[in-house]
C-alpha cells in the first residue's frame, strides 16, 4: 500500500511541476518567439510594398494591414517582454543583446514611415536589436 501512496503523490509532483514549468516559462517564451517570427514576416512584406508603390503598384490595403499589424506587434512585444516572460530569460536576451523594448520603438517608427530607404534603415534597426538575420 506504501508504493501505490508514494506513486500517486510522485505523479501528482511531476505533474504539478510539469505544468507550472509548462505555464510560466515555456508558454511565455514560445509566445514570444511566435511574436519574433510574427514581425519578421510583416516587415518584409511592408518593405516589399513598399517598394511596389514606388515602383508604381498600388497596394496601399496591404501597407495598411501591416502598418496594423506592426502597431500591434509592437504592444505584443513589450507586454510580453515586460509582463509575461520569466526573469532568467530577460537576463539571457540582454546577455545576447536582442532588447524588444528597442525593437517596439523602432516598429512604431516604421509604421509611421512611408519612404522606402527610411523602412529599409528602420527594418534593419529591428532586425539589429531582435538578432535576426
Amino acid at each position: 500500500m506504501n508504493v501505490m501512496y508514494a506513486s500517486i503523490a510522485a505523479g501528482f509532483l511531476l505533474g504539478s511541476g510539469g505544468y507550472i514549468l509548462f505555464h510560466f516559462w515555456l508558454r511565455p517564451i514560445l509566445k514570444y518567439r511566435s511574436i519574433k517570427h510574427r514581425v519578421v514576416k510583416d516587415i518584409t512584406a511592408y518593405l516589399n510594398s513598399i517598394h511596389a508603390e514606388v515602383e508604381g503598384v498600388f497596394l496601399s490595403n496591404t501597407a495598411i494591414e501591416k502598418v496594423t499589424s506592426m502597431r500591434r506587434h509592437a504592444t505584443a512585444l513589450t507586454d510580453c517582454y515586460q509582463g509575461a516572460l520569466p526573469e532568467w530569460y530577460r537576463l539571457l536576451l540582454n546577455s545576447r543583446g536582442e532588447s524588444p523594448v528597442d525593437a517596439a520603438k523602432h516598429l512604431l517608427g516604421l509604421s509611421n514611415t512611408r519612404d522606402y530607404e527610411h523602412a529599409k534603415n528602420r527594418i534593419s534597426k529591428i532586425k539589429h536589436t531582435l538578432k535576426i538575420g
